[in-house]
Order: structure tokens, then C-alpha cells, then sequence
């Protein structure tokens, strides 16, 4: 669950509910979080009651951040799943053969199927071509995934996960599917990825290639 707050008057109270008052002051209000009374500076502002938006958010299991360029406070949800999907498009090739990226999702819980555990994951959906008749072969699932958290993450090191993308072209081939990363950074500081691979080969390898970064379009 994510939520975007933005602030009011220059305040950061969050709003929890509006009451008639009448002459009671705010030393009189009683606030109760999952059962238990917790202190907090409750304020009255116009017959409105408002409490500290840190502190409140904090007791219910949320993460709070404050982003100063865009005045914004945001609210994650420390219990959900973290799961966010970007469409982008991007096309690594090497020889005859062009993969194109089409999404990037950032998954705090994959799993391929019911029988498998659930990974943080880095998944890049995946359409890979070869436009010659020729029979080429190519392995982006045992890429690396560079995050600027300064992670280098293996793409082998949850194969199992992925979809078979690779192996032998034969000539006009298509694949699409998934290829599933397994991270351990934090996924909401991810914001741009590279993907690094050894080249298709034809017997002959062609050499190492790299995506542009693939910079995520995360709206703040």
C-alpha cells in the first residue's frame, strides 16, 4: 500500500477524523492505535483533529519518507508486498539476434509458481528475435543485473525462475517470456538498472553486450 500525503499550512499532521468539539480541548482526546493509548500531540484546528503523521503512520507498520523536491510525504505499507511495473522499451543486440525490454517489474515476493518460494525479484519481460536463417544461441538468463544501489545481482542464481528465453535460435525464432533476477536491495531505491550478458555466438562468440541504462519511469 502506498500513499502520497501532501503537506497542509506547512504542517505534517494526517487527519483522522473530525468531531464537535464544543469547548473540549485536546488534552481531553484519547487516541487509540490497535487497542493501546498512544501519546501524541493531537492539535484542534477548526474543529479538526490531527496528529503527527511520523509518528502515527510508524505505529501502524508504515515506512514514512519526506521528499523535499517535490514537497511530498509518502507511506509504504511494511506489511504488503512491494510490487510496481514499468513499461519501457529497450533493444540489446548482439549479431542477428535483438532482445527487446518491454516492462520491468520490481517484485518483493515472485514466485514462477504455488511450489516455488517467493524471491525479491528484478523481472525484465523479455521478446528475443533472430533475423537471420542461421542457427545462433544466446543465454540473457545468465546475465548480470547492475542496480544503482551498487548491487551486481547474478541472473543465474534464480534461473529456475525464469522463462526459457534462451538457448539455440534456430533461423526467424522468436522467444518472449520473463527473465527473473533475484536481488536483495531495497526495491523502492531502484530507479535504474543495466543489464549485462555475453554476446550470441554462432560458434563464434560475439562480444559481451550491455543495455543502456534503463531508467525507470517512477513518478514521485
Amino acid at each position: 500500500m502506498k500513499k502520497k500525503i501532501g503537506l497542509l499550512a506547512g504542517l505534517v499532521p494526517l487527519l483522522i477524523g473530525t468531531f464537535s468539539l464544543g469547548v473540549y480541548a485536546a488534552s481531553d482526546i484519547r487516541l487509540m492505535v490497535n487497542g493501546k493509548q498512544v501519546n501524541a500531540d493531537i492539535q484542534i484546528i477548526d474543529a479538526t483533529s490531527y496528529v503527527p503523521l511520523r509518528a502515527i503512520s510508524e505505529l501502524l507498520g508504515a515506512n514514512v519518507k519526506w521528499d523535499e523536491g517535490s514537497r511530498t510525504i509518502t507511506i509504504n505499507d511494511k506489511n504488503l508486498p512491494f510490487l510496481r511495473s514499468y513499461d519501457v522499451s529497450v533493444d540489446i543486440t548482439s549479431g542477428p539476434l535483438t532482445m527487446t525490454v518491454s516492462k520491468v517489474t520490481l517484485d518483493s515476493a515472485y514466485a514462477k509458481d504455488k511450489y516455488t518460494a517467493p524471491i525479491k525479484a528484478v523481472i525484465l519481460d523479455v521478446a528475443i528475435e533472430n533475423i537471420s536463417d542461421n542457427s545462433i544461441s544466446w543465454y540473457p538468463t545468465r546475465g548480470s543485473l547492475y542496480l544503482d544501489t551498487n548491487e551486481k545481482a547474478e541472473a543465474s542464481r534464480s534461473a529456475y525462475y525464469s522463462d526459457p528465453v534462451d538457448g539455440v535460435f534456430e533461423g526467424k525464432m522468436k522467444k518472449k517470456g520473463k527473465i527473473v533476477v533475484q536481488v536483495n536491495s531495497n526495491l523502492d531505491e531502484i530507479t535504474k538498472i543495466n543489464f549485462l550478458m555475453d554476446g550470441a555466438t554462432d560458434g563464434h562468440t560475439f562480444k559481451s553486450v550491455q543495455t543502456n541504462p534503463i531508467l525507470l519511469p517512477i513518478t514521485k
